[in-house]
């Protein structure tokens, strides 16, 4: 009995150094996660009666803006993203309504993935789309207009199409797809119930740091665990990356219960891709569907091909164009490509990997042949 008493000791103290040791290491090495992430809640949308536009339910309010500080690991790393809406309404410079001589429009609908979220309006989507489209089509003036609006479900993308985009008179019209767009339409809600749940409310686990005055009503694990990501550097690093991989278990489970056929969601998509394939028929433009890809295990084991493999059946029966942009971002560091610690969407180099592997795919489109 002593003899085991002693070899566990021996044990227990080795592995406290090694612990100590790492934690030296991480300090070192400057590996301390910034405390929170952004705060991306501005009050940038109004409400939009039924009435006045079906389907809209909000949108950007003109002229309106606002900025989100995306805090760094010190005050010396913290960066500021500017979000101002135009004159007309949607995230971006200025545009007359009348589509100039020889310029090819194409107007982009998505959620706030196509929006920007977490980049600069240089670095979204739609701007880095457009430098690629002007490179790949030599001789062509092209704009690319970014309608994404953040908080959007494709009802309401194509709503936004109808009685704002159109106006504009684009050649192509680009939807940008998430794999949130089957998610929060009369589906059960049983995430709370998961395993993965039960742990991370047992662990007290969020992605970061919580502030003081956001710890008054907070479950005493919560505050326990806080307490101790604020001490170590070890065991906040290990906390944020066990509440990413408990977390990316509950929202796998989620979204794929989602887009199961029949669902409200999928009925939702189903009714706003035949009414974008209308609109087109109507007004003249290409309509094209692209499933911008979840930043999580960009490889063999990238967990959302069901959804994406739903979204090409609907196009493929409705008859719409459909690009998976998985493709550039395979083998990458999911994190590496998202805009913060704290945030996954994709960040300037995510957009432009994508953009720059869309315009190669779909340069006969996007050019006119």
């Amino acid at each position: 009995m002593r003899r085991a008493l002693k070899l566990a000791l021996r044990f227990a103290a080795a592995l406290l150094v090694a612990l100590l040791l790492v934690e030296l290491v991480m300090r070192a090495a400057g590996l301390r996660l910034p405390a929170r992430g952004p705060d991306n809640f501005l009050p940038l949308l109004e409400d939009v009666s039924e009435a006045e536009a079906p389907g809209l339910e909000k949108r950007l309010i003109p002229n309106a803006q606002g900025e989100v500080l995306y805090p760094g690991r010190d005050a010396a790393e913290d960066r500021r993203v500017l979000y101002r809406v135009n004159a007309l309404g949607f995230r971006d410079r200025e545009y007359a309504h009348e589509k100039p001589a020889g310029v090819r429009r194409v107007v982009l609908l998505g959620d706030s993935v196509t929006y920007g979220t977490g980049v600069d309006l240089k670095d979204s989507l739609p701007k880095q789309l457009e430098r690629e489209l002007r490179e790949v089509c030599a001789g062509q003036t092209v704009e690319v207009l970014n309608f994404g609006v953040y908080a959007y479900n494709t009802r309401q993308e194509v709503a936004l199409l109808e009685h704002r985009a159109l106006a504009f008179a684009p050649d192509v019209v680009l939807l940008v797809a998430t794999v949130t767009d089957a998610s929060g339409w009369g589906v059960a809600e049983d995430a709370e119930l998961s395993w993965q749940a039960s742990w991370m409310r047992r662990l007290g686990l969020r992605s970061g740091v919580w502030e003081e005055q956001a710890l008054e009503k907070a479950d005493w694990r919560i505050r326990s665990m806080n307490r101790l990501r604020r001490i170590s550097v070890l065991v906040d690093f290990a906390a944020n990356r066990a509440h990413g991989a408990l977390q990316s278990g509950i929202l796998e489970g989620s979204f794929k219960r989602d887009w199961m056929d029949g669902t409200p969601g999928r009925t939702l998509i189903r009714e706003s891709l035949e009414q974008l394939k209308r609109l087109g028929a109507r007004h003249g433009f290409t309509a094209h569907v692209v499933m911008y890809p979840t930043l999580t295990k960009l490889g063999p084991g990238y967990p959302y091909h069901f959804p994406t493999a739903k979204l090409r059946g609907e196009c493929e029966q409705l008859g719409i164009p459909f690009t998976d942009l998985l493709p550039p971002l395979l083998g990458q560091d999911a994190r590496a490509l998202q805009a913060h610690q704290h945030d996954r969407h994709p960040n300037a180099t995510c957009h432009r990997l994508v953009a720059a592997w869309l315009a190669r795919e779909l340069r006969a489109l996007w050019c006119g042949g």
